[in-house]
């Protein structure tokens, strides 16, 4: 008996194609449909991680703020060396004492009296806390011929809105994260008590 090499017809090799077209059309969509809810997922996670991250360096500053010892222009304002201003204008160079007669229970700028020792000896410092066109702000000052001057300033997160609230012997925080579109992708709320000394 005699073999026959037998190929693959065209009729075979049309609904192989056929097949794989389907197959595609089914599974493209919904292996791009998963890519898009992973980046999402991840996104989120990251967002999550930064913003609790945030406040915690909020919360950890407002728990080891305390008192001073230098007089500044302005102090007769500050309790238990904790303040919360309503401020519409960036403070960046120096604080006055008109910013710190804003005083408010509810800002958008949390002041704190903010020693530090550098290793040989105290050093009164003021750290500040400021949201301000779309970002959360974090300046550091000094106090020089009792003015406060702002020595370092930095931008500690971008795309947000936020106001520091006094409540009891504490302060709340909520900080309302954007996506790029500007929708409202998060709020996070934190809460803090600081140190009462007088």
């Amino acid at each position: 008996m005699k073999k026959l090499n037998r190929g693959v017809t065209f009729l075979e090799t049309v609904i192989s194609l056929g097949l794989i077209s389907i197959f595609s059309l089914i599974l493209f969509p919904i292996l791009k449909t998963s890519n898009i809810l992973n980046r999402e997922l991840v996104q989120k996670g990251l967002t999550e991680r930064q913003s609790t991250r945030i406040l915690n360096i909020i919360e950890n500053s407002i728990i080891n703020s305390s008192p001073i010892f230098k007089n500044y222009l302005g102090r007769k304002y500050i309790k238990n060396g904790v303040g919360i201003l309503k401020e519409e204008k960036l403070l960046n160079y120096m604080v006055k004492e008109e910013n710190l007669a804003k005083i408010s229970d509810r800002g958008n700028v949390l002041f704190l009296e903010y020693p530090r020792c550098n290793g040989a000896r105290v050093e009164d410092n003021i750290l500040l806390f400021q949201f301000f066109n779309n970002n959360l702000l974090v300046a550091q000052g000094e106090i020089v011929d009792e003015k406060i001057k702002i020595i370092f300033s930095d931008t500690l997160y971008q795309g947000v809105e936020g106001y520091f609230e006094k409540k009891g012997t504490g302060i709340a925080i909520e900080i309302v994260i954007f996506k790029e579109n500007k929708d409202i992708e998060e709020k996070v709320k934190g809460y803090e008590n600081f140190n009462i000394y007088f």
